[in-house]
């Protein structure tokens, strides 16, 4: 077997994921801060409710202070989700955690925000309601990268599957017969690469013209028939080497298996494991119509789901106030916009897209279905 190389990070990818690694905790530590500092100005007796009672002048001043706060919030979350996003660039689990919770900032703070001091005085609305509009950015700044994280892991996911689930492959003999090599959309064992035009005349997978998975006997599983053809064809030191190479790969010895023994040995096989990797590349590209279509199907159905979600969040956020009759307050959500149905919808149909392909591929490559 040959040694397995490990690929080393160049040292300017080493030079940005330590820039984004401090950019990430920099970023993180000041995002903190600054919501902090925003949370005490506004719950404090001694913070902006207190402006009530003070000059015109010492108003300006605090109020100019907080909207500088509140830039800065948009600028150290924009900061740490894109270090996040750059550091943790290869887990898959990030563009839906950052989605989400892009998702959560953009509606939940605003109506925790609101429900929480909208019986204040002006100077407290005026700075939740300033809070709660750069909130909307924070959730968008963590949304879109997070989106365009599950987009690449979809894209990964249709084009590099057969890659990432490849079995090692064995080096054996070149083989002169150019149609060998023929690569077909939809393979038999012998159009593979694998297969050798000199083991046909044995193989009793070619001689039945099936293929050797439904037979569950081929050239690289069953020990017989490279010996035959070393029997038959004798010959050349490529020959040779090709079949002992071939028969190294056979260890078991010669005993009657069961159906079930069988069905793991193909299991194991590189030739079966492409022929799973052709069936991948076939069915995937179904996958995006049928959940565009299911979508298209049951939009009005997942339209008042969504609504209805909507409104029972609020009706949480609403109660779940600093204040005790903040809910009486506060009118509840009647309609939700279009616009905010739809873009759920479709962040739901990326989401499901990709988890409809970690399903085809734990399907084909886990189960082996």
């Amino acid at each position: 077997m040959a040694p397995v190389r490990v690929k080393k990070r160049s040292a300017a990818n080493e030079f940005v994921i330590i820039v984004a690694d401090l950019g990430l905790k920099v970023g993180a530590v000041l995002f903190g801060l600054v919501l902090v500092w925003l949370f005490y100005n506004l719950s404090a007796k001694n913070g902006v409710a207190s402006l009530i009672d003070r000059p015109q002048v010492d108003r300006d001043l605090v109020m100019g202070r907080v909207g500088t706060a509140c830039v800065l919030l948009g600028v150290f979350s924009g900061l740490t989700a894109l270090c996040a996003a750059i550091r943790y660039y290869a887990e898959e689990i990030l563009g839906y955690l950052m989605s989400l919770l892009g998702v959560l900032l953009y509606f939940g703070m605003p109506w925790l925000l609101t429900s929480s001091y909208s019986g204040s005085n002006q100077f407290v609305v005026q700075t939740a309601g300033s809070m709660a509009y750069h909130f909307r950015i924070v959730g968008m700044l963590f949304f879109v990268p997070g989106v365009l994280l599950i987009l690449k892991d979809i894209y990964l996911r249709i084009t590099l599957a057969g890659v990432r689930h490849a079995k090692e492959d064995n080096s054996f003999g070149e083989d002169e017969d150019e149609e060998s090599k023929r690569h077909k959309i939809y393979a038999r064992c012998w159009e593979m690469p694998y297969c050798r035009s000199f083991l046909r005349a044995t193989c009793p997978a070619y001689q039945a013209h099936k293929s050797c998975w439904r037979i569950k006997v081929g050239c690289l599983c069953d020990p017989e028939v490279a010996a035959k053809a070393l029997r038959t064809k004798g010959g050349s030191t490529a020959l040779r080497e090709d079949i002992q190479n071939r028969m190294q790969t056979m260890q078991q010895k010669k005993t009657t298996l069961t159906n079930a023994q069988k069905r793991e040995r193909c299991r194991m096989c590189i030739v079966y494991d492409y022929h799973q990797q052709q069936k991948y590349k076939l069915i995937s590209p179904i996958v995006l119509p049928f959940v565009i279509a299911l979508i298209w199907a049951f939009y009005p159905k997942l339209a008042t789901l969504i609504t209805a979600a909507i409104q029972y969040t609020d009706q949480i956020m609403r109660h779940a106030s600093f204040l005790p009759d903040a809910a009486q307050k506060l009118a509840p959500v009647e309609a939700v916009p279009p616009s905010v149905v739809a873009i759920f919808i479709v962040w739901v149909g990326i989401v499901g897209f990709s988890y409809a392909l970690r399903l085809l591929e734990y399907c084909i490559f886990k189960a082996q279905i």
